[in-house]
């Protein structure tokens, strides 16, 4: 009986110490980051592709990829208020088929998705308050009509001054119109119905263009997928 219980006990502990070692090595692999300036473009890839790009921690624009999810493209060019009344219907549905095809883009050890809908306010005329990206995987859908993205890599924050909840403290706009920035940035286009995909420890700052559309309304789908990770 002794026996089996050291058994049993040993066992337990190799299991616990595999889960330590695998949620550490996966903690390490999420926590990279990649510098460089080269924004991946891609077009409905297939799974094997897709976890190849996230490979590469690279800024990502997935081209025409809300249009191809049945039941959401129908909010494409929709103003916020129509959107959020649609949604506040039939949460629960809508809810589901995001989800189901964020299950293509899920990683190991996904916890679950917070998922939005945010109507973009400011525009170019706004002040610009950068934030960081401190989740692993954050996803925007652009809805309606244009979103621009400034997008900074991580090796720039400690040129970007002081941070408060990671978000700048200090409207950036005087260092970004500068001839010569000291720091390096670029500035992506995400048109109605493509997808971004924003890396961890990138910083970011959206607005949206002055006369895309009618009302001149910018909506975008937040997805933000929450990992056991996070509680390492």
């Amino acid at each position: 009986m002794n026996l089996q219980i050291k058994i049993l006990s040993f066992l337990v502990t190799l299991i616990a110490s595999l889960i330590i070692i695998f949620a550490i090595s996966q903690k390490k692999y999420a926590t990279q980051t990649n510098n460089s300036m080269n924004i991946i473009q891609v077009s409905l890839p297939e799974s094997d592709l897709l976890f190849e790009l996230y490979d590469s921690k690279s800024p990502i624009i997935f081209q025409k990829e809300i249009e191809d999810w049945d039941g959401i493209n129908s909010l494409l060019g929709r103003n916020y208020q129509e959107i959020s009344n649609i949604i506040q219907e039939n949460k629960k549905d809508s809810l589901e088929i995001i989800e189901g095809y964020l299950q293509f883009h899920q990683p190991l050890l996904s916890m679950k998705w917070n998922i939005n809908f945010q109507e973009i306010l400011f525009t170019f005329n706004s002040p610009i308050y950068i934030v960081q990206e401190m989740n692993y995987l954050h996803l925007i859908g652009n809805i309606t009509g244009e979103i621009r993205i400034i997008l900074i890599p991580p090796n720039e924050h400690e040129k970007l001054g002081k941070f408060n909840n990671n978000v700048s403290e200090k409207d950036l706009t005087d260092l970004l119109n500068q001839e010569k920035p000291n720091f390096e940035f670029i500035e992506i286009i995400v048109r109605q119905g493509n997808m971004v995909y924003i890396p961890y420890l990138w910083h970011y700052f959206i607005y949206k263009a002055e006369f895309e559309n009618k009302d001149n309304q910018t909506t975008i789908l937040n997805m933000i997928n929450k990992s056991w990770l996070n509680l390492i």
